[in-house]
């Protein structure tokens, strides 16, 4: 399995790339230029509208990205068609994220807002809240090393249910071939991050380039670890 291929594929279309990133840039201006225009603190019905549908376009590039993972044994990207389909892929992909992750979600509604939050950020963790937190690590861990079979199983097979079958998922957890293959997307996620990050504070002032940095963070961050999930799985 070749690393390097993953992360060279976006580029091995440049039409498709542009098309992706432009989603994304789209989804940001739609997302952040409500905030601009709208400055108050309250959560007017501008911006409630303007994050609805910023998240609609969203999915789109999403249903493509996780299309990367299904036709990951092609060196080169797939076409950018039937936006329909993508849309589709897309509500189902944010759909699966939600469900594995309720029992984080539940464990921080229950316990972690339960505890003293400022006493924790002034003194540190206290002697009793460490195995809460070290609860919250494993379900956290457990959270992100699921989702991404999940969804190439979802992809793959073409069925919702089949992102639920945690016999089979679990077992491909545990392979030397998926958890190199989770290291590395997470170190090439962190990188593409960092950088991305300095030329947003760089060039903040341009309003615009921020966006588009971002959008072109997500496509790349989205298509290439999607095709190493795809591969690995």
């Amino acid at each position: 399995m070749s690393y390097t291929e993953s992360i060279k594929r976006p580029f091995t279309n440049s039409k498709v790339l542009g098309i992706v990133i432009a989603f994304y840039f789209v989804a940001n201006a739609i997302s952040v230029g409500s905030i601009i225009l709208d400055s108050s603190e309250e959560l007017t019905p501008i911006k409630i509208g303007a994050l609805l549908l910023s998240m609609l376009i969203t999915l789109i590039p999403i249903g493509y990205s996780v299309m990367c993972a299904k036709t990951a044994h092609l060196e080169s990207l797939p076409k950018f068609t039937n936006i329909k389909r993508l849309f589709t892929l897309g509500t189902g992909t944010m759909a699966i994220g939600i469900i594995y992750s309720i029992p984080i979600l539940i464990f921080i509604y229950v316990v972690i807002l339960s505890m003293d939050l400022t006493s924790f950020m002034v003194a540190g963790p206290s002697f009793e809240s460490i195995p809460n937190l070290i609860l919250f690590f494993l379900l956290m861990l457990a959270t992100i090393l699921l989702i991404p079979i999940a969804l190439v199983r979802y992809v793959k097979e073409e069925s919702f249910i089949k992102a639920f079958n945690l016999n089979i998922i679990i077992k491909k957890i545990f392979t030397k071939k998926y958890l190199l293959t989770f290291i590395l997307a997470g170190v090439y996620t962190i990188l593409v991050s960092l950088i991305v990050a300095y030329l947003n504070i760089v060039t903040q002032s341009t309003i615009i380039l921020p966006w588009l940095f971002s959008a072109v963070s997500s496509t790349l961050i989205a298509i290439t670890i999607m095709t190493m999930y795809g591969k690995a799985v």
